[in-house]
């Protein structure tokens, strides 16, 4: 069973509470927990698992390419499943040729 829980750091005056879900209109903080305690940010991760995608398929590299040079299970991080860590994130950038500060500005 996967529990989830929410961390909402400031309650705006305009949230409603509306059959026992809590509409939140104007989230400051907003943070996604999974089951074993880890921050998820669902929007920024799809949004990095989508241009980890787009590199490797402009550089025309299959999933089991990146894999057998890398050892990194390119798949697993790009169904956006898990949290990709920034280390892991750093070697991705460096076998596709892109500084992550680069990787970041396209964002």
């Amino acid at each position: 069973m996967t529990y989830k829980s929410f961390f909402y750091l400031k309650k705006n005056a305009l949230d409603v509470l509306f059959n026992d879900l809590l509409v939140i209109t104007n989230p400051i903080l907003f943070f996604e927990f999974d089951n074993m305690g880890q921050i998820r940010d669902e929007i920024l991760l799809k949004k990095i698992v989508g241009r980890i995608k787009v590199l490797r398929e402009e550089k025309g590299l299959t999933l089991e390419e990146f894999y057998n040079d890398t050892n990194i299970h390119i798949a697993r991080i790009e169904s956006a499943h898990t949290n990709i860590t920034v280390s892991t994130l750093n070697a991705i950038c460096k076998y596709l040729g892109i500084s992550i500060q680069d990787f970041f500005k396209n964002l």
